[in-house]
């Protein structure tokens, strides 16, 4: 039984004892009548309030405990003299932290000072059934704080801090825009047939009751217009939009917006009431009109300055943008590394230079006026300007603040930009606007002059809290789930999917069956590639002489033939992946030219002989089995229009849901299609009776080697199914790198200085970098101890932390990708691997398992030694051991991580500690 296991089980067994006691545990109410910070103000008089006990401390025959509301906390004392003895005892010994009790009693202060109810009698409320964590504000758990917000909010001050000023900032944007500016507010769809509003990559969805596709709102924006037509003439709206876009700091793919409108009334306007809107609230949270953005201060409470783009363009770079030709524009572009998505247009390009040269420049808060025609298509063309438009930006901080305009209110014109805007998605811009006649259609009923403007909520409360993660503004914010849900289906003929591996039918009919399979992260597939293109030909010139009797008399080929006719299916009809392309080259054909990621996998079929398929393993609801099909399952196959509907005892491969192919080589276009969009392939080896378990693995990471050749990506291990169940293979085959797709397998190590620069320019905080030296050298030492390569595994200690400080949210996924792709790829799998809850890679390699068990406990033995004045000399591991009983103490470090180091390494503590006080001593 695991620790948790064993303190649930003793709360419920303290639970059984009070409803022994008839003590209701979870009574249905209690006169809560004043909150505990109304009851701190009400010295000595009788209270009555309630709330959750934040620890409970017990001193003979008194009790003192902590108790906390939304609105503050609070000491109460419970002495055994003034309340019933029955009750004083079970408060003793069966009411833990994190219980709710209601109080009765008075205010007090201490002898110490402190604010405290002197209870004369409570009431039990809740008993809790899991512990409370001590500490929730480290960095070390912010993944964990995310993941399970409802603690973060009630251990960390400071998150509900931020979320309180969140609500607050809502409530007065409301107040401000309704009670000083008459304005409506409003609803409009969430979901809706056709998107607009912006330029944004929408999320869709199928409604059955219409049996229509519909797109998830990306802005309110042509709604709150037609209700302009429809006759409102001041009108705003808090809006969920959804924008199937990056996650990062500042980005959620779920946000809040604010937009209103008001007839009229034109872009300067907009940007007067939006000025006083952010000063407004700041007042309301500061009491003056200053913020500070990061370290600092700005004062708001002046005329916000109005700048056109060239002219900040000129003003913080230094570039005349209208002086320069056309081909300096590109030239300016191309030196800087900035590309167009769609065709060049000199609007695109000025604020494709505004966006990424000037923004970090603009602190102090300033609007930014007067913005291309082409890239505005709701903006009215600008009254002096017709290349321009009347739109505006509200920079603070370098970010963007608020987005707006004067409104095109001229059906005519609208439709001509809406068109403009159709050629740009016919030419590949996934973020587009698309053509609305609906919303056309109401415009050409009328419209008044109108100002509108749109302002993200999520963002504004980053600005006005000095909070730069968009994540601890959100109370919960989109976050990837730990792990994929599996739901298991019983078939017509109660076969049930769900299962890993080979199904115990096949495996009756087939012993020799076996398959393998891998995952590969991070792909980047593209259209072609002249190297693959190369390598194609050189393959289709090896094999140019195959005739299709050659073919035939292949071991492979006639295993696979023998597989399909005992399953009832016509290989001539329905031929096995190798011997199709194989007649392809037979026949004077080339191989198929589909995308990088297939066509290089293709490669490996042609050279083993053995088929191989890739998924979107994003698209897979794991894990994926190798059974019979019922009667009656459907499937898409690829380059069909109709669905297939297998027969009983066709062989396919199943995920958790449903078949993903059939007789090994066709595909459920669903569920496999790898497009220029896919991340992550699955990507599987097909055995058969005479295919020796050998042959699979090695066409399997041929394949896999092609892929990450031409696709770049990080490999995982592979793991082998057979009758015996499966088995996991550590991969020797090299992985990738994300960016350049080359085979770094024989990359040297890099000198100690060059990675101790590397380490001290992203990491800043002295105890980190004392953690990463501790590591670092007791990972050498045991490479020392074990024989391995001591330079690897030194830098590989030294480095593996590399990304928390700048990038705890993408740790180490960022210096996995960016920082260390000049590092050996063992070195890159161990720093993932020692963050298995992140990157979904587990410990496999000796490499992989030291790591892990010399991270967590280097953290805390040095803060151990912190507290010892002879630091490490004289430590024994019996006072860790007996410190790591002391949850308080590092409470930041996972016990349950050493733990699952000793056994990853296969050493008791004693030996693991004694070993690592020796090393730190000699250091």
């Amino acid at each position: 039984m695991s620790r948790m296991d064993e303190t649930i089980s003793a709360k419920k067994e303290k639970r059984a004892q009070l409803e022994k006691l008839n003590v209701p545990v979870h009574p249905y109410s209690f006169n809560k009548q004043k909150t505990i910070a109304q009851t701190r103000e009400m010295m000595d008089k009788k209270v009555e309030t309630a709330g959750r006990i934040m620890s409970i401390r017990a001193h003979g025959k008194v009790v003192f405990m902590d108790l906390q509301d939304s609105t503050e906390n609070i000491q109460v004392m419970v002495r055994e003299s003034e309340v019933d003895d029955n009750k004083f005892s079970w408060l003793k010994t069966l009411v833990d932290r994190g219980d709710y009790l209601g109080v009765i009693g008075s205010i007090v202060t201490t002898k110490t000072g402190e604010t405290t109810i002197l209870a004369t009698d409570f009431e039990f409320l809740s008993k809790a059934l899991r512990p409370l964590p001590t500490a929730w504000n480290t960095a070390e758990s912010k993944e964990a704080r995310f993941r399970k917000r409802y603690l973060d909010m009630l251990i960390n001050p400071e998150s509900k801090r931020i979320l309180d000023a969140r609500w607050l900032i809502e409530k007065e944007m409301r107040r401000f825009l309704q009670d000083e500016h008459d304005f409506v507010e409003v609803e409009t769809p969430i979901l809706q047939p056709l998107y607009g509003g912006t330029n944004a990559t929408p999320f869709s969805t199928h409604m059955n009751a219409l049996d229509t596709d519909f797109y998830l709102r990306i802005a309110p924006e042509l709604y709150l217009k037609r209700l302009i037509v429809g006759g409102y003439d001041k009108v705003f709206e808090i809006a969920r939009n959804f924008r199937n876009e990056g996650i990062d700091q500042t980005h959620q793919p779920e946000f809040t917006m604010v937009e209103w409108y008001e007839t009229y009334a034109d872009y300067h306007k907009m940007m007067d009431v939006a000025e006083d809107l952010v000063k407004h609230l700041v007042k309301k949270l500061y009491g003056e009109l200053k913020i500070k953005v990061g370290e600092k201060e700005i004062d708001i409470s002046i005329k916000w300055e109005r700048l056109r783009m060239e002219e900040a363009l000129k003003k913080f770079v230094n570039i005349d943008f209208n002086s320069l030709s056309d081909d300096e524009v590109q030239e300016l572009l191309k030196k800087n590394n900035l590309k167009l998505k769609t065709q060049y247009s000199r609007g695109k390009a000025l604020f494709e230079l505004f966006d990424n040269l000037v923004t970090p420049h603009l602190i102090d808060p300033i609007w930014i006026i007067d913005y291309p025609r082409d890239i505005s298509p709701l903006s009215k063309q600008h009254r002096k300007n017709p290349e321009l438009a009347e739109r505006f930006e509200a920079y603070i901080g370098g970010k963007e603040l608020a987005d707006g305009w004067s409104e095109i209110v001229d059906p005519i014109d609208q439709r001509n930009i809406f068109e403009k805007e159709q050629k740009n998605m016919r030419q590949g811009d996934t973020e587009a606007h698309p053509l609305d006649e609906d919303f056309i259609e109401a415009m050409e009923h009328g419209m008044p002059p109108l100002g509108g403007i749109g302002m993200g909520i999520d963002r504004l409360v980053m600005f006005l809290t000095n909070t730069w993660s968009i994540k601890e503004v959100i109370a919960f914010p989109t976050m990837k789930p730990l792990t994929a849900r599996i739901e298991k289906e019983t078939l017509s003929n109660n076969i049930l999917t769900g299962i890993e591996g080979i199904d115990n039918a096949v495996i009756s009919k087939f012993p020799e069956m076996a398959y393998a399979q891998v995952i590969i992260k991070n792909v980047e597939i593209k259209k072609s590639n002249k190297n693959l293109e190369k390598r194609k030909a050189e393959i289709i010139e090896q094999f140019q002489d195959i005739t299709t009797e050659k073919i035939g008399e292949m071991n492979s080929i006639q295993a696979y033939r023998k597989l399909f006719k005992e399953t009832g299916t016509d290989w001539h009809k329905k031929r096995p992946s190798p011997e199709a392309l194989l007649r392809r080259i037979s026949q004077g054909k080339s191989l198929y030219n589909i995308n990088t990621a297939i066509d290089a996998y293709n490669l490996a079929v042609v050279e083993t002989g053995i088929g191989l398929g890739g998924f979107d393993a994003d698209k897979l609801d794991l894990p994926v089995s190798l059974r019979f099909a019922a009667d009656g399952e459907e499937m898409l196959l690829l380059g069909d229009d109709k669905v297939t509907t297998t027969k009983k005892g066709q062989l396919i491969y199943s995920d958790a849901k449903k078949p993903i192919t059939i007789d090994l080589n066709y595909r459920d276009i669903n569920q496999t299609k790898l497009t220029k969009k896919t991340t992550n392939i699955a990507l599987y080896a097909d055995g058969g009776p005479g295919i020796s378990e050998s042959e699979v693995l090695d066409a399997l990471k041929k394949g896999a080697k092609y892929i990450m050749e031409f696709c770049g990506g990080n490999m995982g291990d592979i793991t082998l199914y057979n009758q015996n169940g499966k088995k996991n293979i550590e991969s020797s085959t090299p992985n990738s790198k994300p960016t350049n797709a080359v085979s770094n397998n024989t990359v040297e190590l890099p000198t100690r200085d060059k990675s101790a620069e590397l380490l001290k320019k992203y990491i800043k905080d002295e105890s980190l970098i004392n953690h990463s030296e501790m590591v670092a050298l007791s990972m050498q030492a045991y490479a020392k101890k074990l024989g391995e390569n001591e330079e690897l595994w030194y830098h590989t200690g030294l480095l593996h932390d590399l990304d928390w400080e700048m990038f705890p949210d993408e740790h180490p996924k960022k210096a996995l990708s960016e920082w260390l792709r000049d590092y050996p790829q063992e070195m890159l799998d161990a720093i993932a691997a020692h963050a298995p809850g992140r990157t979904g890679k587990s410990p496999q390699s000796t490499l992989d398992k030291y790591l892990f068990a010399c991270d967590e406990i280097c953290g805390f033995m040095n803060a151990v030694s912190i507290m010892r004045p002879t630091a490490y000399e004289g430590m024994k591991p019996k006072s860790i051991k007996k410190k790591l009983k002391t949850k308080a103490f590092a409470a930041n470090v996972s016990r349950e991580d050493i733990t699952q180091g000793l056994e990853l390494i296969d050493k008791s503590a004693d030996e693991h500690f004694s070993f690592l006080i020796e090393v730190f001593n000699s250091k």
